[in-house]
């Protein structure tokens, strides 16, 4: 050091708090140069007489080191670890990963907690409706959804449409008592199943050539299996009228399981058996104008409409009776239900031999029940099938 020292300088160094690398070059200073060891003595004599009775005594100085000790013990507590001791040294990396595990969190739960997805059931849309019309004991109005199990009551001089889609359609001409026993779809490709009763009045059947809707009509005394598209269905007093515009109809008697095919331009009435006809003109005019026939304009072509009669058992589909064939067994006549015959090449009929009274729907309500198991199933895989990650 070539310089003298400062007075800045000497008073750091006599303090003790001049920085480690210059106290030993002012040392060496200080051993070489009189003038600057004259007045460290200087300044030291000084400061002594001030301070010379300050003292520290030995219980003082263990409270302060005990404080030091308390702060350095508070100090390695608050110092964050794991995880939260990653936040000072990287913010932006932990609030972008807690961001992620926030998003995958609410994503889980929406996957988890989800309801399921509710399956849409096919349904009739009404058109058209007379005041007065009934579904389920309440109103029904138009554009109203008509489901499976629903029953409809038009009284006399009223009306209602019930459509699926563009092309098929059933008017309903009052009075008449009416129920939709099934509608049911077994897949997008598929038809849906229409099974309809008319217990009386009458109906206008009109498909348009779609094949959409497979579709089937029972009354008290006859199954009517349409593989045309227009045709006229009348219900009452126990007989059944069919007048047939175009295509083909098979009818089944309900008490001789006899059946007979309509074609365009015939009529049928079915009553002690199916009577097969030519349609007149007269009757073909029918199809020109419902309102005329709900004002009852073509009362000599059809069968004569009856008033309503109250039926407690309204919702329950119709069973077609299975003829009974009297045998004689010496002196006894026995009763013997004849078994209903096969609907197509795959069922065999049942040749179970019952006797007494029968047991009115059973067979029809196993149907019904096989149906809607099926429905079910079909259901529960679609669901799952929706569940299911691609």
């Amino acid at each position: 050091m070539k310089s003298h020292i400062s007075h800045k300088a000497l008073a750091r160094y006599i303090a003790g708090t001049v920085k480690e690398r210059h106290r030993g070059r002012i040392a060496e200073h200080l051993a070489e140069c009189g003038r600057c060891r004259s007045r460290h003595g200087k300044m030291i004599a000084a400061i002594a007489p001030r301070y010379s009775m300050l003292r520290a005594s030995e219980a003082a100085k263990v409270r302060v080191l005990r404080s030091r000790d308390r702060l350095a013990e508070d100090e390695t507590a608050r110092t964050p670890s794991g995880l939260r001791s990653l936040l000072p040294q990287h913010p932006r990396a932990v609030l972008a990963g807690s961001l992620a595990l926030a998003a995958a969190v609410v994503a889980a739960a929406v996957l988890l907690f989800r309801p399921p997805v509710e399956e849409v059931r096919p349904y009739l849309a009404a058109a058209n409706v007379d005041g007065g019309v009934v579904i389920n004991d309440r109103p029904l109005i138009d554009r109203e959804r008509v489901f499976e199990g629903s029953a409809i009551t038009l009284p006399e001089k009223t009306s209602a449409r019930l459509e699926y889609g563009r092309g098929f359609s059933i008017t309903l001409i009052g009075p008449a008592l009416f129920t939709v026993d099934r509608l049911m779809s077994r897949g997008d490709s598929e038809p849906v199943e229409l099974e309809c009763s008319l217990r009386q009045g009458i109906l206008v059947s009109d498909s348009g050539g779609t094949r959409t809707v497979a579709y089937a009509y029972n009354t008290p005394g006859a199954r009517i299996e349409p593989t045309g598209t227009e045709f006229l269905l009348q219900s009452a007093g126990g007989a059944t009228l069919v007048v047939m515009k175009t295509g083909s109809v098979t009818v089944k008697h309900g008490a001789s399981a006899e059946r007979v095919t309509v074609a365009a331009g015939s009529r049928c009435m079915v009553k002690e058996k199916a009577d097969v006809s030519k349609a007149s003109p007269e009757d073909l005019k029918i199809f020109d104008s419902m309102d005329n026939l709900r004002d009852g304009a073509f009362e000599r072509q059809i069968l004569k409409p009856e008033p309503l009669v109250k039926d407690n058992n309204l919702k329950q589909p119709l069973r077609t009776p299975r003829p009974v064939v009297r045998e004689r067994t010496g002196d006894n006549a026995m009763g013997r239900i004849q078994p209903d015959a096969p609907s197509d090449g795959n069922r065999t009929a049942r040749r179970d031999t019952v006797t007494g009274p029968s047991k009115t729907g059973s067979r029809e309500q196993e149907r019904i029940n096989k149906n809607k198991k099926l429905l079910r199933e079909a259901r529960q895989a679609i669901r799952q099938k929706r569940r299911t990650p691609k």
